[in-house]
């Protein structure tokens, strides 16, 4: 058996982090430039067809000048992506269960657990009473390619663009790449908390709906942002789709 003279090096050293992608690859370019255009072909598509939209903010995310500014902060993120150790969209050494299959079936159970507290509880009936909205879904057939072109852009806005920049401007630029682990997570639950964020005034006046789904859409952003930074962007994209699809989709199609 052979013996290693232990250093103080070697007592304190650490596992390396996964190698970060270093370039943009091209198939995870073309992939970006994919969703890219999906999300054209629905703005085309709702200009031709106009969709009935629940409130303004929806109509305004399928203005020409929004789509353009999601664009290009998805693409600053992506590149930023690529220096703060993010893995690249199609890592070989990420397996399509990590990647796709592990966050679709979070995404499918969230939605379900989320569908059936609300026929339980009605709690969508008192954002209703709250916004004077008379519909809380993009009705059927509009919502197959309403949500999915809606769950592009939200991950676009919350993950792939804050999270690199965040870290990169912290972490690299102004902490030379120090804490790097704790500036993550600190800027993970930063980012987790604007979506639940934006729902507080929803539920106004109903603060016990809020105090119950608060720390559930949080917990669901920050497992969005692990698989963000574990299996590369398509990961939290995929639970987002898988959970649009239960909650929006067929949930929106249920009497």
């Amino acid at each position: 058996m052979s013996i290693v003279p232990s250093t103080p090096e070697s007592e304190t050293a650490l596992p390396p982090p996964r190698e970060p992608a270093r370039r943009l690859t091209r198939r995870t370019l073309l992939t970006y430039l994919g969703l890219m255009a999906f999300l054209v072909a629905v703005k085309v598509i709702i200009t031709l067809a106009p969709v009935s939209f629940i409130d303004p903010l929806q109509a305004a995310a399928f203005t020409w000048p929004f789509l353009i500014l999601v664009g290009a902060a998805g693409l600053l993120g992506l590149f930023l992506s690529t220096r703060t150790g993010f893995p690249d969209w199609w890592d070989a050494r990420i397996s399509a269960r990590g990647r796709l299959l592990l966050p679709a079936g979070i995404g499918l159970g969230a939605g379900v657990l989320f569908l059936v507290v609300e026929r339980l509880t009605s709690f969508e009936q008192l954002a209703l009473a709250s916004t004077g909205q008379t519909a809380a879904n993009v009705p059927f057939p509009a919502s197959l390619f309403f949500y999915p072109a809606g769950a592009i852009i939200t991950e676009i806005l919350y993950r792939l663009a804050p999270l690199p920049l965040l870290l990169w401007l912290i972490s690299n630029v102004v902490l030379r790449h120090r804490f790097e682990r704790q500036v993550f997570w600190a800027v993970a639950v930063l980012v987790s908390l604007i979506e639940p964020a934006s729902q507080v005034g929803v539920f106004q006046g109903h603060p016990v709906v809020m105090v119950l789904l608060f720390p559930a859409i949080f917990a669901v952003n920050l497992v969005e942002v692990w698989l963000f930074r574990t299996y590369g962007f398509l990961a939290p994209l995929t639970l987002r789709l898988a959970y649009y699809l239960i909650w929006h989709i067929i949930g929106g199609a249920l009497p």
